[in-house]
């Protein structure tokens, strides 16, 4: 994964509802301290007011409790912070999820106020869990030798630009994912937004796609170019390539223009890309001014 400070590791922040877990119970993600917290006493009253949860709340007992920092960023000391809450909140667990969460199954309902309040302590307590900025990224050219291009910049980029924790709420539910090449082990194809980079004449590019999923299609798309199974679908292309720095103001402007077309606050990414295609959003990304000299540079290699 890298070097041992700092690591890099594509962890999110936040505090979300994760279905059955441990004893057949719900359970919570949560985020890992920056550095070691002060020992916490179980059952302690918090200091700050504990984010509702993000998910499905069925029963109480025991409950998984998950943890990162800001993707690609995780410190000796945010480590050794993990290890120190699973000791003692967890029964000495931690496991890794597919998103990249790391996750620690058993931790006891009683004690998930005391965990948010180290979490608040460290400056770690962001609940932005299936946000924007909860994003999968691949170790990217920075580690890998099959990599074309970078990822873990991009994401940290994309996660600065969006830091605002109620803008992300406001934006809702999206997944951001990017590979940093064709290999895609950061499972851009099945992103709302994702991001693959790919070499140009010895220069990183990225290709962005917009409405994959992995999961949970409500009904047909609007062209044969998808991939469906199960919910699932490919994202499609939305056109020419961008160099590495206009990326987070690529997604920036399909963002916009996911705002100005929605519904209803309800009506997430992935709904209104449904609803209406591509077409609007790829119009709006390419009549940027902002966007055609890179653009113009990206036909060239081609």
């Amino acid at each position: 994964m890298g070097r041992s400070s700092p690591s890099r590791l594509g962890i999110p922040i936040g505090i979300a509802g994760l279905g059955r877990g441990g004893e057949g119970k719900d359970g919570y993600e949560v985020s890992v301290p920056r550095r070691r917290p002060p020992l916490l006493e179980r059952g302690a009253e918090p200091r700050a007011k504990l984010p509702p949860a993000r998910g499905p709340r069925r029963a109480v007992g025991r409950r998984p409790a998950g943890g990162g920092g800001t993707p690609g960023d995780a410190t000796a000391d945010q480590m050794d912070a993990v290890a120190a809450i699973a000791e003692r909140f967890g029964h000495d667990e931690i496991r890794v999820s597919h998103e990249q969460n790391l996750i620690l199954p058993h931790v006891a309902e009683t004690d998930l106020r005391a965990v948010y309040d180290g979490l608040v302590t460290a400056e770690l307590a962001t609940a932005n869990a299936g946000f924007i900025t909860d994003i999968i990224a691949c170790p990217g050219l920075d580690y890998c030798a099959l990599a074309n291009a970078c990822s873990i910049p991009v994401a940290q980029r994309i996660s600065q630009r969006f830091g605002d924790i109620a803008r992300q709420r406001e934006i809702g539910d999206l997944k951001i994912k990017i590979s940093g090449c064709i290999n895609a082990c950061g499972h851009h194809h099945v992103g709302h937004i994702g991001i693959l980079g790919v070499d140009k004449a010895g220069e990183e590019w990225y290709q962005v796609t917009i409405g994959g999923r992995q999961n949970g299609a409500a009904k047909p798309l609007p062209d044969i170019e998808s991939t469906r199974g199960g919910g699932a679908a490919i994202g499609r292309i939305i056109g020419p390539s961008f160099a590495r720095d206009q990326v987070p103001g690529v997604v920036d402007r399909l963002i916009r223009t996911y705002l100005g077309l929605r519904d209803s606050e309800e009506e997430r990414f992935i709904d209104v890309v449904d609803r209406v295609g591509i077409e609007p959003f790829k119009q709006d990304v390419y009549a940027d001014p902002a966007f055609a000299k890179p653009q113009a540079q990206e036909a060239a290699h081609v």
